[in-house]
């Protein structure tokens, strides 16, 4: 989104909205392929349309539902660059038609810049886990963290819909020296587009040793035939801690006859944990369970086929499993999208204009 590009609204909003949005409106996110092959699936629309959706702009930034009824859905498409769609779904007889039509309304992006000590922020928001972030970084890169944080927040209005407030730039301060970080893709970049915070995986289980190895053919202890083992096995302690490696979504717990006990976890970028053979699972943890980096999601057991008390550790990347010592390989994520650099720009504009509504809150987080 350019932020130099926002335009007033027109008089089309009245017309628009009132005529076509119901009362309970959703909305939903769109900024990557992935989100928006979700919300076809959940509307019985096909990826087809999703990928139409791409072919007009590469970048939807929300969507809003406003009718939803047994054979029809009417829906806006909120673009980047403004070029925004109205999409029509009417089904009769198990066929349904399409239509995606250019909108000239216009949304509005209203900026306000909050300030907070960096002393009470809260790990667990997404401002409070973006400021440890930045902070860590000014830590390691100017020996000192910032005495304060402010954040850029950015109100997106659409005729009479405000979408909720949305963080995507942050600047530290301390002792005239300052650091800008910006949200993308719900991650955080430093100005040069490197990927701020401790992206790198942890150990899932403190173990005594490697007891298998990932192996495309191993001879079974148990089953005495050859097939693959696609993980590792970490020979630890019956009822040690097992923590996830990353942040991260529970997306199934269960029991299989194999690795016994099991719970699977989805991270960024297409990686997906796989531990088995666990004598005990959290209690609340299930599918859509949020978890983070270290925390103890079960115990070191022998459930399943197992000659002995270890860890099943796997590995998953977009659907494939991968040798799990690539997991560990050190590496700094860098952007090389245009717009990305190009919004940097604008922010750290939007930062320095006397004009914005500044709050402080230095006791909100």
């Amino acid at each position: 989104m350019h932020p130099s590009n926002i335009i007033k609204s027109v008089s089309i909003f009245a017309i628009l909205l009132v005529s076509s949005l119901s009362a309970q409106i959703e909305i939903y996110d769109a900024t990557t392929q992935k989100q928006l092959y979700l919300f076809t699936k959940k509307f019985g629309l096909t990826q087809t349309l999703a990928d139409k959706i791409l072919e007009t702009n590469k970048t939807p930034a929300q969507i809003i539902v406003a009718k939803k009824e047994q054979n029809s859905l009417e829906a806006y498409i909120l673009h980047a660059d403004n070029r925004n769609t109205k999409l029509l779904v009417l089904t009769q007889n198990g066929i349904s038609k399409i239509r995606l039509m250019p909108l000239n309304a216009k949304f509005i992006d209203r900026y306000t810049v909050v300030r907070f000590d960096t002393q009470t922020v809260q790990a667990n928001e997404t401002d409070g886990k973006f400021a440890a972030q930045l902070s860590e970084s000014m830590l390691k890169h100017i020996g000192k963290r910032p005495l304060t944080i402010s954040a850029l927040k950015r109100e997106r209005v659409f005729g009479n819909i405000v979408f909720p407030a949305k963080t995507v730039a942050l600047l530290g301060e301390m002792e005239g020296l300052f650091m800008f970080a910006f949200e993308y893709n719900g991650e955080l970049y430093d100005k040069n587009g490197v990927l701020l915070g401790d992206t790198n995986a942890v150990i899932p289980v403190d173990f005594d040793r490697i007891s298998e190895f990932y192996s495309s053919s191993r001879l079974h202890p148990i089953l005495k035939y050859f097939r693959a083992h696609l993980g590792i096995d970490l020979a630890a302690k019956y009822g040690a801690s097992v923590h996830s490696v990353l942040d991260g979504r529970v997306t199934d717990v269960g029991y299989n006859p194999n690795i016994g006990n099991y719970v699977k976890i989805a991270h960024n970028n297409g990686i997906e944990t796989i531990y088995g053979h666990l004598s005990k699972i959290k209690a609340n943890l299930k599918p859509g369970s949020l978890v983070s980096k270290r925390e103890i999601i079960g115990l070191v057991g022998s459930s399943g086929l197992a000659t002995g008390p270890h860890l099943h550790f796997g590995v998953k990347k977009d659907g494939t499993y991968i040798n799990p010592a690539t997991l560990y390989t050190s590496h700094r994520e860098r952007l090389e999208d245009i717009n990305f650099f190009n919004f940097a720009n604008e922010a750290r504009r939007l930062f320095l204009e006397s004009n914005i509504n500044t709050k402080v809150a230095r006791n909100r987080y």
